[in-house]
């Protein structure tokens, strides 16, 4: 493993105590610019999730309204009932992202996908990293306001977007995580 990767898993408890886990469960306070951008302002304020660590499957609850939840996995978004009823699903949802621009509005299911893989990789990303499909490199040292700070260079085996761009502008999201526990 690279060095410095291997000292920010470290960091977070090591890759074999978090192999001794399954799950990960939070409470989120979310906002930012773009939940308004999209028309969902206010939609994920407050949301408890479930997150599995060793495969991208995320929930947040509840869901735009009490006694409803997601369950995402990069082939399919689904809102369901509390006791695991399916209200709505789409399958293949990054693809109904196809032509939108960056005041285009989402639908429930869109937003259920985005918050679903930005969550999964926002907390299990550094574990991640260390399995296939990634090439990491340390980079020289970035120098700050007199402040030295340690950089990695990842490589994704893969492409992100169809022409391997990014978005010009960032997009600004606020997430205050707490109560997280590992079952």
């Amino acid at each position: 493993m690279q060095k410095l990767l291997g000292e920010v898993i470290d960091a977070h408890g090591g890759i074999d105590r978090w192999n001794r886990f399954s799950t990960l469960t939070a409470h989120l306070k979310q906002g930012g610019l773009i939940w308004p951008l999209k028309g969902k302002g206010g939609m994920l304020g407050e949301v408890d999730i479930q997150v599995k660590l060793h495969e991208p499957w995320t929930s947040h609850s509840p869901f735009g309204a009490p006694g409803r939840r997601t369950a995402v996995t990069p082939q399919r978004a689904a809102i369901e009932s509390a006791d695991g009823a399916l209200i709505e699903e789409a399958l293949s949802p990054r693809a109904s992202f196809a032509g939108h621009q960056l005041d285009t509005p989402w639908s429930d299911l869109q937003l259920a996908y985005f918050v679903g893989y930005a969550i999964w990789n926002y907390l299990t990303v550094r574990f991640t990293l260390a399995g296939p499909g990634f090439s990491v490199e340390e980079l020289s040292p970035w120098l700050e306001n007199g402040e030295q700070w340690r950089r990695l260079r990842v490589n994704f085996l893969y492409v992100r977007d169809a022409d391997g761009g990014h978005q010009p502008e960032p997009l600004v999201v606020s997430i205050d995580v707490s109560a997280i526990q590992f079952t």
